[in-house]
């Protein structure tokens, strides 16, 4: 799986820049901050008019239902890049549809004994981006996934339903 990802991401960066940049873009590339069930820094770049590379990092608080987590809240500090696509509705208003991966470490769980472990997880994203007439975007965004803890005292790794619900408003650089 972890091959398929990186063959696909490879290719998704290869299509990229091998299409034409010459075409109307909602913007290039933007900075800033987001809040939500994960608060954090967030970078977007548009490769293409329609191919976008997301980045956030940041603390992320999930409270989980799952069988192996017993219905914990977790707080991660994680790294959540993604790759989109970019549907325009407006001139202002853009969709945004994907997916990606968060990497991280699990530093404190409520009503449970275990803490300190490692985190991967796979997410959807499905949001939407508005342009402002300042240099700003506001960004909201859905984002479900699977998550999975690791690494603590040897044990097998506990699965859970990963996700995130954020706003974010980001700065364009250019």
């Amino acid at each position: 799986m972890k091959r398929n990802f990186l063959t696909l991401l490879c290719t998704v960066l290869m299509l990229g820049a091998v299409c034409n940049l010459n075409a109307q873009k909602f913007y290039s590339q933007s900075v800033g901050g987001m809040v939500g069930n994960m608060w954090g820094g967030s970078y977007q770049l548009y490769l293409t008019d329609n191919i976008v590379l997301g980045a956030d990092l940041g603390v992320k608080l999930v409270y989980t239902a799952g069988q192996e987590v017993n219905g914990i809240d977790l707080m991660t500090l994680e790294l959540n890049p993604n790759v989109m696509y970019s549907v325009n509705f407006t001139p202002e208003l853009n969709g945004l549809f994907g997916g990606g991966i968060s990497l991280g470490y699990n530093f404190l769980a409520w009503n449970f004994n275990r803490v300190d472990m490692g985190k991967f997880g796979i997410n959807a994203l499905a949001g939407i981006e508005y342009k402002l007439d300042a240099p700003l975007v506001l960004q909201a965004d859905i984002r479900p996934g699977f998550g999975m803890l690791f690494g603590a005292g040897g044990g097998k790794p506990w699965p859970y339903f990963d996700w995130a619900a954020c706003v974010t408003l980001r700065y364009i650089l250019d």
